[in-house]
């Protein structure tokens, strides 16, 4: 139990980091309404995607309830997700951090429960707004290797705003469908793990 709890502790410290990177890196485009930056990954790694965590920590404490409407849901991600970041021994399970009291602490329960190989975050890091609304916002997605208890890869993904992305409140601010985001998303992500060989 002493051991288990030692490791918990690790795996949390870790966590606090993760939850608080900002990547800066050099944009380029990758297709309509969606810009991602250069992903970096370590040099020293060489595994690929097994069991991974995928874990939606999209909400900030300054968005409205209007805002949080023009996020994509977990349902949207999930769909999204298992059909694009696909390959041999790729497992995904998911965890939504929204709603959470200490995120870090969730999501150190859900490794503890789930025994994932590998966590991949996404966390907005960055919105704009458009009167009331959202506009577009930047996501901050990395991995996390349980076992070296390190970010080994990480990049940005910006889901730009009206008129050259999409609407993503219906009207007065309504909940709409944001499957277009989560697709374009998940298609980003993918090839950009293939690209560095972890897909």
């Amino acid at each position: 139990m002493l051991q288990r709890t030692k490791s918990n502790s690790r795996i949390r410290a870790a966590l606090v980091s993760l939850l608080l990177i900002v990547a800066g890196m050099a944009l380029v485009g990758c297709g309509p309404g969606v810009a991602v930056v250069q992903s970096k990954k370590s040099d020293d790694y060489s595994a690929r995607l097994q069991r991974v965590l995928v874990a939606r920590n999209l909400t900030s404490p300054l968005m409205t309830a209007t805002h949080k409407n023009a996020l994509m849901t977990l349902d949207e991600m999930r769909q999204a997700f298992n059909a694009k970041i696909t390959g041999p021994g790729v497992s995904l399970d998911y965890i939504d951090l929204e709603n959470a009291a200490n995120k870090v602490e969730t999501l150190t329960n859900a490794i503890s429960a789930g025994h994932p190989v590998q966590v991949l975050e996404l966390k907005t890091s960055a919105f704009e707004t458009k009167s009331y609304v959202l506009g577009g916002y930047t996501i901050d997605a990395t991995v996390f290797d349980v076992a070296l208890k390190k970010i080994v890869w990480r990049t940005q993904v910006i889901l730009n705003s009206f008129p050259s992305g999409r609407l993503r409140n219906g009207p007065f601010g309504a909940r709409k469908s944001l499957q277009d985001d989560a697709d374009d998303v998940a298609d980003t992500l993918a090839a950009k793990l293939k690209a560095d060989g972890l897909l």
